[in-house]
Order: structure tokens, then C-alpha cells, then sequence
């Protein structure tokens, strides 16, 4: 059979094309597939930070011969968080730091005028308070 092409001087042959399906059956190479356990996924949003922040992330990154990402996955599962400081917490530090100010107000007032009785009471106040604080 013969097919004729638009200007019917050349005649088109007409070829059969036979379809062979062939599978290999050996190994196709390529890497071995890595266990569930030891793949990473993005389960985490990403992180924002400063320029500055990043600069001192990326001045650590490269002085530990890391890349940023693998720097910050090391110091979140190996380092050591800080916990932020409760307000009741807070609180107690302001405390402490008010006696220690009354502490070295009656210090100095020693040193300047000697040792009176006022002084005595108002040591002994502070002193109470120390005592009676938890």
C-alpha cells in the first residue's frame, strides 16, 4: 500500500512498526534506599532572624566547618537552652536586690558616721526582712 503525499509525483511507503516490550531484569544501580529512620523531612517552619543574628550564625557555622542548616539541627538537639526567668522569679531578684541596696546603704553610713543605735535599728530591720522573706 502506498500513501501519496501532497504533490503526487512521490508516493510514501507505508512501515510497519512493531512494539517489543523489554524489561531488564538485573540490577538498575543507583543508590540504595535509605531507611525511614534516618531521612529527614521539613516537619519544622523555618526560622527568622536579623542580619546580624545570621551573620553570627553563619561566623559559627564556618568556624565549626559546617553549613548553617546542619549548625543550627546540631546546636537545637545538643546544646543547651536557657529557660527565660518567671516573673515570680523576677520578683524575688528585685527583692534581694532592694536589701542588698539597703544592705550597703547602712554599710556606707557606718563607715561614715560610726555605729549608732538608728543605724542598729534599721540593720536589724533589714535583717528581719532577710529572715522573713522566702
Amino acid at each position: 500500500m502506498l500513501l501519496l503525499c501532497n504533490n503526487a509525483s512521490r508516493p510514501l511507503p507505508v512501515v510497519e512498526i512493531k512494539h517489543t516490550k523489554t524489561m531488564k531484569t538485573h540490577n538498575k544501580g543507583g543508590r540504595p534506599k535509605m531507611d525511614i529512620t534516618d531521612k529527614k523531612s521539613k516537619l519544622l517552619p523555618p526560622i527568622r532572624v536579623t542580619k546580624i543574628q545570621l551573620a553570627t550564625i553563619q561566623a559559627k557555622a564556618d568556624s565549626a566547618s559546617k553549613s548553617i542548616t546542619d549548625f543550627v539541627r546540631d546546636s537545637a538537639l545538643k546544646g543547651r537552652v536557657k529557660a527565660a526567668i518567671s516573673p515570680e522569679q523576677m520578683d524575688e531578684i528585685r527583692k534581694l536586690s532592694n536589701v542588698g541596696n539597703n544592705i550597703n546603704q547602712l554599710t556606707k553610713l557606718v563607715h561614715r558616721y560610726g555605729y549608732s543605735e538608728e543605724i542598729q535599728r534599721q540593720l536589724a530591720q533589714v535583717l528581719n526582712q532577710i529572715l522573713t522573706t522566702k
